[in-house]
């Protein structure tokens, strides 16, 4: 056996594997917990444990009490309130997140009233364009998340759109 010292490039690569697993950790947590979070983003974190878990967000938008970020390679939605100075909701569009049970984003409404029983309630949207179509159907459970179905003549009828979480109760 021969030794010879480590190279310099080997050094550089050794120094980047934990960054490099724990990004890939970040990037693949694609679980939804309803009422705590989805994927790295959780309710109640603080925008510093925001930044350090997803990083600066591609898009920002202010409104009257609360700061919106959109992270578009996370496919997440992101809302802070200003007073509490922390998320308070977190949403996805996408079906990479799923609950534990399996619930995603393209499940079917059948699959969700199964998985998670009756919701405490349910509402229908209309669009308020012309011809007035019924556009959403809301889902809202009472463990702070609600799931946003296509509404009766939308390409997504029944299935589920979008998935919320929350930290103070909108049920």
């Amino acid at each position: 056996m021969f030794s010879r010292p480590p190279s310099a490039l080997m050094v550089l690569l050794l120094a980047f594997v934990p960054r490099a697993a724990h990004s890939q950790t970040r990037d693949s947590d694609n679980v939804v917990v309803l009422g705590q979070r989805i994927g790295p983003a959780l309710v109640g974190m603080q925008p510093k444990a925001l930044l350090q878990a997803l990083g600066s967000p591609d898009k920002s938008m202010s409104l009257e009490h609360a700061t919106v970020y959109v992270y578009t390679n996370f496919d997440l939605t992101v809302w802070v309130n200003d007073r509490k100075n922390r998320v308070t909701e977190v949403s996805t569009s996408s079906a990479r997140y799923r609950t534990a049970d399996g619930i995603r984003v393209g499940s079917s409404e059948l699959e969700l009233v199964a998985t998670l029983g009756r919701p405490k309630w349910k509402k229908d949207w209309q669009d308020p364009g012309p011809g007035g179509k019924l556009s959403d159907t809301t889902y809202c459970y009472t463990d702070k998340a609600t799931f946003i179905l296509g509404g009766p003549g939308t390409e997504d009828a029944g299935r589920i759109r979008m998935i919320k979480v929350w930290l103070d109760g909108k049920c």
